[in-house]
């Protein structure tokens, strides 16, 4: 075809972001160095228990192309067609969700493909990692490290960790038996500012005394975090 041999170019790009659950959910769709643009078609991949699809919204910029979408299950699928080449750098659409009412997670959405005038398949070649906190809003955001004794203690087989970061911090969250041996690390990543909970299931560990330790270290400021508590598995 005629729009195959007319080369497009275009880098798409996503950002982190951290959210409230029960809220409404923003991604911006970055294009850069776009040039060429006759059409487009992709695919968005989500987690449909976390993340409820409301609607995509296209720049200015798109306002001549024809688009159609599709969403089921955790995947959009968008293509659109213009008979003016356009080419641009900045939003190219911005994908909209409402966020469930989980307390907390970590939630990825890829563009698992893109391509422009039907030209070369671009597979992940962006992704955004959403961070739903308890709240996330900046007046409630925790101002010192913190972690609260698990709940439920005594447990069986399951208690949850609430902890608390003040600064965007790389984070590990380990779970230890009586005699020092790590049964399980939690958490071994670099997380945003907010409240997080984490839930320790123990069911094939026998009954008696386990501690956590959270440590933590910001990567903005020379802060760093280290506390032990102990909880109790009775079965």
């Amino acid at each position: 075809s005629t729009m195959g041999n007319l080369k497009a170019s275009g880098e798409i790009s996503m950002e982190n972001q951290v959210i409230n659950s029960s809220s409404i959910l923003e991604v911006p769709l970055f294009l850069s160095n776009g040039d060429n643009i006759l059409s487009f078609d992709g695919k968005v991949l989500f987690d449909p228990k976390i993340l409820n699809y409301q609607d995509i919204i296209w720049s200015d910029l798109q306002k001549n192309f024809s688009i159609e979408v599709n969403s089921k299950n955790g995947e959009i699928y968008f293509a659109g067609a213009n008979s003016v080449p356009d080419g641009q750098t900045g939003v190219f659409a911005i994908l909209i969700f409402e966020v469930s009412d989980v307390i907390e997670g970590n939630t990825e959405i890829v563009l698992e493909r893109i391509r422009f005038n039907e030209g070369t398949v671009l597979t992940n070649s962006a992704d955004a990692s959403i961070v739903v906190g308890l709240n996330s809003d900046s007046e409630n955001l925790p101002m010192e490290y913190s972690i609260n004794q698990n709940y439920p203690n005594p447990f069986n087989p399951s208690t949850t960790l609430y902890y608390q970061l003040p600064e965007i911090s790389s984070v590990r969250l380990t779970v230890f038996d009586i005699l020092g041996n790590a049964i399980i690390t939690l958490v071994n990543e670099e997380q945003p500012t907010g409240i997080y909970q984490k839930t320790f299931h123990a069911n094939n560990l026998s009954s008696g005394i386990y501690f956590y330790v959270l440590s933590a270290q910001s990567t903005v400021s020379k802060k760093s975090f280290r506390e032990t508590g102990k909880m109790l598995l009775i079965k």
